[in-house]
């Protein structure tokens, strides 16, 4: 087994709203829905819960600036929550060597209004923005060697041009 990429279609100017905001409501649905999920990360990592982790992002607080790690993992609790997950099948095992230089693809680029800690090792977030979508595309052409990633890659640019939503691709 190896690393991949878990693409999701969403759109980060609602991801970035939730953050923040004091949804209790957003907040408990997450908790409830994905249960199984904060289980299997607290099993991962030994120290504060991500449903703390969680809870300081609904109040827009980082109150364990050296867990980047988890308020990363947390955010994708949000993003799964208010997007969808895309399919991965040429993307999981991957190398994400193309993805380092694709312009318009950013790294932890959210503007939540926090001062959010980068992990020291994974997750690796990369976004794709609804408007730098077809410089992605173009660039992605030029730079992806594998025909089904790239084929893979078309098709959620495609999907997320339709829809008028970002990409977020999570690598772990």
């Amino acid at each position: 087994m190896g690393y991949g990429i878990m693409p999701y279609l969403v759109s980060l100017t609602a991801v970035e709203a939730a953050i923040g905001s004091r949804d209790a409501d957003l907040e408990a649905k997450i908790v409830a829905n994905h249960s199984r999920r904060m289980a299997r990360i607290d099993d991962n990592f030994n120290d504060t819960p991500v449903a703390s982790i969680l809870h300081d992002l609904f109040q827009g607080e980082v109150n364990h600036p050296h867990q980047g790690y988890k308020y990363w993992y947390a955010i994708e609790l949000i993003v799964i929550t208010l997007g969808r997950m895309l399919h991965n099948g040429a993307w999981y095992p991957a190398d994400i060597d193309s993805l380092w230089s694709l312009q318009g693809c950013g790294l932890y680029d959210l503007n939540e209004g926090m001062d959010l800690p980068s992990p020291d090792d994974f997750p690796t977030v990369f976004t794709l923005r609804f408007a730098d979508l077809d410089i992605a595309l173009a660039d992605a052409r030029t730079k992806m060697k594998d025909a089904e990633q790239l084929e893979e890659f078309q098709s959620w640019c495609q999907s997320a041009k339709v829809r008028q939503h970002d990409l977020v691709l999570y690598y772990y």
